[in-house]
C-alpha cells in the first residue's frame, strides 16, 4: 500500500490514467468514423464520463502532491467513473431489451449541470445510434460489457489509491 501511496506523488502514475482515458476516446473515434457504429445516448453519456475522468487525471498531473488538487482531481475520478459505470450497465439492460421499433433512447442528450457538449461538439457527443443495436462484440463481450469492466477498473483503483492514503495516514500516527 506504500508503494501506491507514493504512486500518487508522480505525474506518470497521472499521466497513465490520462493516456487511458484519450485511448478510450480516441477508440470511440474509430468505432464511430471508421466503423460505422453510431454512438447511442448511452454511449455519449459514457463518453463524457471518460471526459471527466481525464479531467480528471490531467488535474492530478499538475500538481500530484498538493492534497487540494488531488482532492478535486478524487472527485471527479470517482464521479465520472460512476456516472460511466450507471449508463454502461444501463446499455447493457437497453440490449436486453432491444426492440428495433422503439428506442428507449432520447434524440438529444441531457448532460450534467444542463452542457449542451451535443451543440457544442457533435461529432464527439451528439448521438446517432439506436440505443439497444448491439453489432459488435469482441471475446464475445459487447461494448457495453467492455465500458463496464473499464469503469469497474477505474472504480478499483480509486479505491486501491483511497485506501493506500487512508492506511498511509493511521500508520503515521
Amino acid at each position: 500500500m506504500a508503494a501506491v501511496r507514493e504512486w500518487q506523488n508522480h505525474r506518470l502514475t497521472w499521466g497513465i490514467m490520462l493516456g487511458t482515458a484519450v485511448f478510450l476516446e480516441i477508440c470511440a473515434f474509430y468505432f464511430q468514423y471508421g466503423m460505422d457504429l453510431y454512438p447511442c445516448e448511452m454511449c455519449v453519456y459514457q463518453r463524457f464520463a471518460v471526459l471527466v475522468l481525464g479531467l480528471a487525471a490531467g488535474i492530478m498531473l499538475v500538481a500530484p502532491r498538493n492534497k487540494g488538487v488531488r482532492g478535486a482531481g478524487y472527485l471527479l475520478w470517482i464521479s465520472g467513473a460512476v456516472y460511466g459505470l450507471q449508463y454502461a450497465l444501463q446499455q447493457i439492460k437497453n440490449y436486453a431489451d432491444f426492440n428495433p421499433f422503439f428506442s428507449a433512447c432520447n434524440a438529444f442528450p441531457v448532460f450534467p449541470f444542463g452542457l449542451p457538449l451535443h451543440e457544442w461538439w457533435p461529432a464527439m457527443f451528439f448521438p446517432t445510434g439506436m440505443c439497444g443495436e448491439d453489432s459488435w462484440t469482441f471475446l464475445s463481450l459487447n461494448m457495453a460489457n467492455w465500458m463496464t469492466i473499464i469503469f469497474g477498473i477505474y472504480i478499483l483503483a480509486f479505491a486501491v489509491c483511497v485506501l493506500s492514503v487512508v492506511v498511509g495516514k493511521l500508520a503515521d500516527r
